[in-house]
C-alpha cells in the first residue's frame, strides 16, 4: 500500500484526523466512510496504526522506547507501550531483533 508508506513520512507528532482530511482533500465524513470501507478502521485508529508502524521502524533501529514515544507524539512511555502492544501484539522491547519483524502485523490494514 503506497499510501500507507507515504503517510509514515509525513505523520508528525501533532498529526491528527483534520490534517489527514486536508491531505486527502476530503471531508471528515467522506474520509471516515472510505477508510472504514477499505480498512475497517476509523481515521483515528488508522493514524494510530501508522504511528505504531513508524515506531516499530525506530525501535528496529535501536532507539529507546521513551525517545520513540516522543517522536511519534506520545509523551508517556507507559501509554506508548500499551498502545504499541494493543496495535501490534508485541511489546516495544521485544522488537530488538529483526526476526520479530515477521511477527509484526504489517498487513492488518
Amino acid at each position: 500500500m503506497h499510501f500507507v508508506s507515504s503517510l509514515k513520512t509525513w505523520i508528525t507528532p501533532d498529526f491528527n484526523v483534520n490534517m489527514l482530511c486536508r491531505g486527502g482533500a476530503m471531508s471528515r465524513t467522506i474520509l471516515y466512510e472510505k477508510l472504514k470501507a477499505l480498512t475497517d478502521k476509523s481515521p483515528g485508529e488508522f493514524i494510530t496504526i501508522i504511528r505504531m508502524r513508524k515506531a516499530a521502524d525506530f525501535l528496529l533501529k535501536g532507539e529507546q522506547v521513551q525517545e520513540v514515544a516522543i517522536k511519534i507524539g506520545l509523551s508517556d512511555a507507559n501509554y506508548f507501550s500499551t498502545a504499541f502492544k494493543n496495535t501490534t501484539a508485541l511489546r516495544p522491547h521485544s522488537l530488538k531483533s529483526r526476526h520479530h519483524l515477521t511477527k509484526y502485523p504489517h498487513n492488518r490494514i
